[in-house]
């Protein structure tokens, strides 16, 4: 079986064009702040269409662990089930947990929005290639509380040869 990849892209490098779009969102809600809080967010204000899309977890500092809070039904379909106030330590497989683990402790610890594109596994020997976001969110201005992502399909396959060829 294939392993689970990532990498870390620039943002600017991204081939999804609502990327653009919520960071836009997102820098509108911060202003001069480290990350807006989660409840400047509001999703409707979003274009419909990224919403199914989105994911937000709480960050639960000891022991470490994230709580989905928000699980667009995007990722109901494509995963084949919901996280909505589940934690990220119960996702299987283990490797697919680690992942997802150290993407939001980056984004956390960078403090700004982190783009990586991943190999990552659907079923037995079924392999998707997404692109996703996450953009951190701080109640207090001082400290992460939350990571806002969007996830979407690579389906050219000359942008999954680009990253992962």
């Amino acid at each position: 079986m294939a392993a689970i990849i990532q990498k870390n892209i620039d943002l600017q490098d991204s081939k999804v064009a609502e990327t653009q779009v919520i960071l836009d969102y997102w820098n509108d809600r911060r202003g001069s702040r480290l990350a807006p809080p989660w409840s400047d967010i509001e999703l409707i204000d979003l274009p419909l269409s990224i919403i199914p899309h989105i994911v937000v977890v709480d960050i639960i500092p000891e022991p470490l662990d994230f709580r989905y809070r928000f699980w667009g039904t995007w990722h109901s379909r494509f995963h084949g089930y919901d996280q909505t106030n589940k934690l990220v330590s119960g996702l299987h497989p283990p490797s697919y947990q680690e992942l997802l683990t150290q993407q939001y402790e980056q984004t956390a610890a960078g403090r700004e929005p982190q783009l990586f594109v991943q190999q990552i596994p659907i079923k037995n020997e079924i392999w998707a290639y997404t692109e996703l976001c996450r953009f951190p969110l701080s109640n207090d201005g001082k400290t992460i509380t939350n990571i806002l992502s969007t996830e979407f399909l690579l389906a050219d396959i000359n942008d999954v040869r680009e990253y992962f060829c």
